[in-house]
């Protein structure tokens, strides 16, 4: 393959800082206003902001004429100190004020202790709210065992098959994880995890790694160990941090 790509078009920008981060409500305004002008001057994919920053999101891209796409992820991600009930209908509530991704943590706690039928259930539920939205589940793959992501992915897949068709299986991704899990996540594994995905979703769903990813460098490894990668924003996302702050991203691949 010999093209030019731009990273950025692949790009998950993202700003979930609260005040436990030390972003008062001004800060978090001025953060979300930055992050629209940084979304909108280098084309990303998407940005990706807490519920109660969707409607400054919005009014930003709009201002703009900006041609990204919003998501948000549940108010109290990652964490879990939500009932399965109380996730699903804060997520109806953003996509009914706008929101067109969801961003969406697996129970982590229920699948560390074996608990699938729970992940099951929430993914179903979530899987036919969103419908023809976007919808990115997030495992958290660096605080699982090989054992405990391989039965979480047959899952995952499982419940987003029920009642499925092919429009919707391009809407939904497989994202390896949140970003705040602390452990090193080299690329050889987000690259592992990546074959995982695809080889028990049989290719069907888009694929997001995330974790570990800070440099153009590290993402040409990744594309070279994983040659089955679809490269168009539809089909592959990247979820840094960092490669804003990198500004060149046009690689020859």
């Amino acid at each position: 393959m010999n093209k030019n790509i731009n990273f950025y078009h692949f790009l998950d920008h993202t700003f979930l800082k609260t005040q436990k981060d030390g972003f008062s409500p001004h800060k978090q305004k001025k953060s979300i206003e930055k992050l629209s002008l940084e979304a909108n001057k280098f084309d990303v994919a998407a940005v990706c902001v807490r519920p109660w920053q969707l409607q400054n999101t919005l009014a930003g891209r709009k201002e703009l004429h900006g041609q990204y796409k919003i998501a948000t992820a549940h108010a109290l991600f990652p964490f879990h100190q939500m009932t399965s009930y109380q996730k699903i209908k804060e997520i109806e509530i953003a996509l009914q004020e706008g929101s067109e991704e969801i961003d969406f943590l697996i129970p982590l706690e229920s699948v560390l202790r074996g608990q699938f039928n729970s992940l099951y259930l929430e993914v179903s539920s979530l899987h036919e709210l969103v419908g023809r939205k976007t919808l990115k589940i997030i495992f958290e793959t660096a605080a699982l065992t090989e054992e405990l992501k391989k039965k979480a992915i047959e899952t995952v897949v499982s419940a987003l098959q029920k009642n499925s068709d092919k429009k919707e299986e391009g809407l939904r991704f497989l994202k390896t994880s949140t970003g705040y899990f602390k452990e090193p996540y080299t690329i050889d594994q987000l690259a592992h995890d990546l074959h995982l995905f695809h080889y028990f979703s049989k290719g069907r769903y888009s694929l997001k790694p995330s974790g570990g990813i800070r440099t153009n460098q590290q993402i040409m490894k990744l594309l070279a160990l994983c040659p089955f990668l679809d490269l168009t924003p539809n089909k592959f996302r990247i979820g840094s941090g960092s490669l804003i702050a990198q500004k060149a991203t046009l690689m020859h691949y």
